[in-house]
């Protein structure tokens, strides 16, 4: 293995969240592409999913450090919003003992307990009052 490896590791950029996502993509369209088989479509999704593996393997064994982590960043850039979005819907499902309401006025997220019948919300950022039910 040494000598189609030489130096394992050493001076590769390794895995990230870009190499990751990639991986990952690829293995979700490969387990469900066998549902979806058309003739032309299925061979074109079996490359671009075997052309994403091989893309983020190539990253990992890369030894141009400095760009595999701009790249990184770059989506980063864009996945975090949405990963936090996605977080923030999960715990709002989880939370039974409140009601989330958006202020009309500034957009802010405000936080009220279940169970109160009709309330009065201030919002703490514009002070615009409204009334909800809970």
């Amino acid at each position: 293995m040494n000598r189609f490896f030489p130096g394992g590791w050493n001076g590769r950029y390794g895995l990230d969240q870009l190499s990751i996502a990639m991986a990952a993509l690829s293995c979700f369209l490969s387990l469900f592409l066998p549902r979806y088989h058309r003739n032309g479509f299925f061979t074109l999704v079996s490359l671009f999913c075997a052309a994403l593996l091989l893309l983020a393997l190539w990253r990992t064994l890369s030894r141009d450090t400095s760009r595999r982590w701009a790249e990184n960043e770059k989506f980063l850039r864009y996945w975090n919003p949405i990963q936090q979005k996605i977080a923030c819907g999960w715990n709002r499902l989880r939370d039974r003992d409140h009601r989330y309401f958006r202020c009309p006025g500034c957009g802010q997220t405000l936080r009220v307990p279940k169970g109160r019948g009709t309330v009065r919300i201030t919002c703490p950022r514009c002070r615009q009052e409204i009334i909800r039910k809970t």
